[in-house]
């Protein structure tokens, strides 16, 4: 008996694709991405990357530079006036939620090249994310979070959509010219900021100063117990993500593991087969 077809999670663009993504590392951004490594579905529909084939300790599966990592600086080609725009979408940012700043400031880098389209240099990365998030609590009715008994999580949630909420009044008040610098012609409403704030908290990398996405390595798949870390390296700050298992069943993370500025290259290595 044939197996039912395995249906993707729906994404930016049902017609992106895996191969898109890496050609763009590979040829446009200029990483290393090995050739071991490929697109599967995983069970929860999502896109995830595994290994083809066994891979050997320590042997390097991709380097990704930082011509592929969105942070939460303005674009690098913006003009003038789009960095005036950003540097004031930041402190608007700063004004209605201090104390999760940066998920909003990149949430909104990230908006910022999903209404770009196919111009933005992050297409390839951005059309494969998820269009919707399942199992995010920000997205729970509040039966079902108030079901959790967790009032951490509970207060967390009412926090990220008092701050999307205040957030959207305050863009909506900007004067057209000024938005549509950021954000072309579209509105930005609390359910976009929602969106943006779910995709951050699941997918960004955070160690210190250091707040970015990275696309591949966001979609490396998760265990129980995982052979998978990310460090900063040096000297040349870098995120790195190693899978790894010692024969005493401990983790141990690479020695260069510390970074103070957007990191230069990110890196995947692995330390047993």
């Amino acid at each position: 008996q044939q197996q039912p077809q395995q249906q993707l999670c729906p994404r930016i663009d049902e017609g992106a694709s895996g191969a898109a993504l890496l050609a763009w590392l590979r040829e446009r951004c200029g990483c290393a991405v090995s050739e071991k490594l490929e697109f599967g579905v995983a069970p929860d529909g999502h896109w995830s990357v595994r290994a083809r084939e066994a891979v050997q300790a320590r042997e390097l599966l991709a380097r990704i530079t930082p011509a592929a990592m969105l942070s939460t600086a303005a674009a690098a080609e913006a003009a003038t006036p789009v960095l005036l725009a950003h540097e004031r979408l930041m402190q608007a940012v700063d004004k209605v939620a201090p104390r999760n700043a940066w998920h909003l400031q990149l949430g909104l880098r990230l908006l910022q090249e999903r209404v770009k389209g196919p111009a933005s240099h992050f297409q390839p990365y951005v059309s494969l994310l998820p269009a919707a998030h399942q199992g995010i609590p920000l997205f729970f009715d509040n039966t079902t979070l108030t079901a959790l008994q967790d009032s951490h999580v509970v207060s967390t949630v009412a926090a990220s959509c008092k701050a999307a909420i205040a957030l959207s009044a305050e863009l909506a008040a900007w004067p057209p010219a000024l938005s549509s610098l950021l954000f072309g012609p579209y509105t930005v409403s609390a359910d976009n900021l929602g969106w943006a704030l779910a995709t951050v908290s699941s997918r960004a990398f955070s160690k210190g100063p250091v707040k970015v996405m990275v696309p591949l390595l966001d979609m490396l798949s998760h265990a129980r117990h995982p052979n998978c870390a990310v460090t900063l390296a040096r000297p040349r700050p870098a995120l790195a993500a190693a899978v790894q298992d010692d024969d005493d069943g401990h983790n141990d993370e690479p020695d260069n593991t510390k970074a103070s500025t957007l990191p230069a290259e990110a890196t995947t290595t692995t330390t047993t087969p």
